[in-house]
């Protein structure tokens, strides 16, 4: 068993702070210089993807859960959305490009990101989709373990 999230792929079986899930789908994010991996879930009750960035040695792992039924006001890319009852500030946003393995399907992505304290809120847009929008929480780096390869 090896605890390096590094090393997800697709087919990986994961614990995430002591739940079960399987990695059915990577996409590989990629905005300027900085590429990151999201990975598509399943089995675990409450997230849906798990992203795993690695800034220059600090790695930052997030669990995400869709939610379709946000924002409750504004439009992603305005300086603020009212979610769950609370107003975020956008922190971040921008486009570059994906690659989804294990289908090699590749194009354009969009994002905008807000916060407030700990919450955190991402719509993200694939080619000309529909925004796509997930509540998210950090998790430490010792609560992912990877603990199967590919079946």
């Amino acid at each position: 068993m090896t605890h390096d999230a590094l090393t997800i792929r697709p087919g990986s079986h994961l614990s995430l702070a002591g739940a079960p899930a399987r990695v059915e789908e990577t996409l590989e994010l990629t905005v300027d210089d900085f590429t990151w991996h999201s990975h598509r879930l399943s089995g675990h009750p409450d997230a849906d993807w798990l992203t795993v960035e690695d800034d220059e040695g600090t790695l930052s792992l997030t669990l995400w859960k869709d939610r379709p039924a946000l924002p409750e006001r504004g439009e992603p890319g305005d300086r603020n959305v009212v979610c769950d009852g609370t107003e975020l500030r956008r922190n971040e946003d921008g486009t570059g490009t994906y690659r989804s393995l294990p289908s090699g399907r590749s194009g354009r992505y969009a994002y905008a990101d807000y916060r407030l304290g700990g919450t955190l809120v991402a719509f993200e847009r694939f080619d000309d989709g529909a925004w796509e929008p997930s509540t998210g929480r950090h998790i430490p780096a010792f609560g992912v373990q990877v603990t199967g390869g590919s079946s």
